[in-house]
């Protein structure tokens, strides 16, 4: 007799072993000689990214005291993205005269600057992204020291200057009004913190659209189908920009299907420009 069993409480896009094992009734269970494994993988929500022309599509976001000097008690940046062309600079997360995380050539590199002028640091790390390919980046800063991590692996310390900033600029996703620096590709779940996160953190929120934990100040997960950018934590929402080709728009993701995650001992060195 065919039966249906509901489980409650597993997560979505997450696989799952199932083993089945067949009963003549609850008094003679287990015929089998072994059970039958399946591998089962849970089906989510329709998951949306926005999608950049390279050319002069952007979000951009007012400047305001929330996402201004994240530097002085820490922060994290990080975004899954799909970049379609890796040559020069491809920003991910701007805000000119604060914090910069972005693509050198396909080298996931920071930008951080300390006094809000021409005074600040740039470091990267030793090879760059896969083209046409999701992947998961963030960069984190303790304060004192910065952290990236590329589909969790985590990067060796990254020593920097402390200091304050008193930028002014507003904070661009894929592009900035300032300096260009516009993305080629997908962008997907970018989030912006006030605290350093973790690597377990940062590994455990990453397939989902409502992650854990305090310090979230931003979230943008892009699934709305149209308008502008919804800030689904804060109220830093964001306009579309950009005129050659049209605005930047919503196109289905499958971020949440990469299974791209290291395991979380891997370690890779960063380089200090």
């Amino acid at each position: 007799t065919d039966a249906i069993e509901t489980v409650f409480g597993l997560d979505p896009f997450i696989s799952y072993d199932v083993y089945v094992v067949a009963e003549a009734a609850a008094t003679t269970p287990n015929l089998q000689a072994s059970p039958t494994l399946l591998d089962v993988t849970m089906a989510g929500p329709a998951e949306n990214a926005l999608s950049f022309d390279g050319v002069d599509d952007r979000v951009t976001i007012a400047n305001n005291a929330s996402i201004t000097d994240l530097s002085t008690n820490g922060f994290t940046l990080e975004a899954w993205i799909f970049p379609t062309d890796l040559t020069g600079n491809r920003s991910i997360i701007r805000k000119s005269g604060d914090y910069d995380l972005y693509l050198a050539n396909g080298v996931l590199t920071m930008q951080r600057w300390n006094d809000g002028s021409n005074n600040w640091e740039i470091v990267n790390t030793p090879s760059p992204v896969p083209n046409n390919t999701w992947t998961h980046v963030a960069f984190t800063w303790t304060g004192s020291i910065g952290f990236f991590y590329i589909n969790g692996a985590e990067s060796m310390p990254v020593p920097q200057s402390s200091g304050s900033t008193v930028s002014s600029s507003a904070l661009g996703i894929g592009g900035s009004t300032s300096a260009g620096e516009y993305f080629e590709g997908l962008i997907d779940q970018v989030r912006l913190w006030s605290q350093a996160r973790t690597l377990e953190e940062i590994t455990s929120d990453a397939y989902t659209t409502a992650p854990s934990g305090s310090g979230l100040i931003s979230s943008y997960i892009f699934n709305q189908s149209s308008g502008n950018v919804d800030d689904q934590i804060g109220s830093n929402d964001g306009n579309l920009s950009g005129s050659s080709g049209g605005l930047p728009f919503y196109t289905a993701s499958t971020a949440f299907a990469a299974d791209v995650f290291a395991p979380i001992f891997q370690v890779f060195p960063f380089a200090n420009n």
